[in-house]
Formats: structure tokens, sequence, C-alpha cells
């Protein structure tokens, strides 16, 4: 007896046509995921906090709040998406020493590129409202 193909017609096959086409070209959703994500990047800079706690103060006084001197490191968080995920980047050359701290210069790390589990949660329900969305139609 041949296999029987349960996929070769009908609802199911025009299901998971969809799935795929809505699959296809997943940028746009990766794009939004980005956008989530900076906006709760910049949060970090309103609260002043890490995935731990508060960011170690400064041991002097400046008038400009933690890591907001020129606005530069907080401005300069770009999303590149692309099909398959979406990238955090910075291109200043000292955001990585503020993140994870500097030694060298006695330069504690106040990370600010980061995102709680909840929000990865809310993120990823965002998605699959996203991909119901592309389902529908």
């Amino acid at each position: 007896m041949p296999p029987y193909a349960i996929w070769s017609d009908g609802p199911i096959r025009r299901a998971i046509n969809r799935v795929r086409v809505a699959l296809g070209d997943q940028t746009p959703i990766w794009r939004r995921v980005g956008q989530e994500a900076l906006d709760l990047i910049d949060g970090n800079f309103g609260q002043r906090s890490g995935p731990q706690d508060k960011w170690v103060p400064r041991k002097r006084h400046y008038p400009w709040p933690i890591l907001e001197m020129s606005g530069a490191l907080r401005e300069k968080i770009k999303a590149r998406p692309d099909r398959r995920g979406v990238t955090l980047v910075s291109s200043l050359p000292y955001s990585a020493a503020h993140q994870y701290g500097y030694k060298d210069n006695n330069l504690p790390a106040r990370p600010y590129l980061w995102i709680s589990e909840s929000d990865l949660r809310m993120i990823g329900e965002l998605v699959g409202k996203r991909l119901e969305i592309e389902l529908e139609s």
C-alpha cells in the first residue's frame, strides 16, 4: 500500500503554506522586536540600573546623570534586524567599558544593555500575536 500524504491537498496544506509565507522573511518581526528592545534599554538609562541592582554611583558629583554626559551612549544603540534575528549594537568605542567595566581605569561595570526575563517573555508574546495576525490574513 502506498503512503498516504495528508498534507498533499486541502486546508492543512494551505495552512502550512501560510506559515511558510509568514515566516519567509522575518525581518519585519525582528525589526519590531528590536524597537521593543531599544525602548526597554532606554528605560535602563531612566532607572539607572542593571540586571542586578542600581548602577554603582560615581565618586565625584557631576551635573549630568550617570552615563549621559553627552547622551551619545544612549542614542548610539541601534537595532540591526535581519531575517533570522536582531542584533543590538553601539558604535562607540567606550560602550563596552561602561557595560563590563574597565579595571585599568577603575571604571565599574554599569550594565545598560540588558533585558529582563519578563521583558523577553513580553516580546515573545508580541511575536506570537504578530504571527497569529499573519496567519489569519
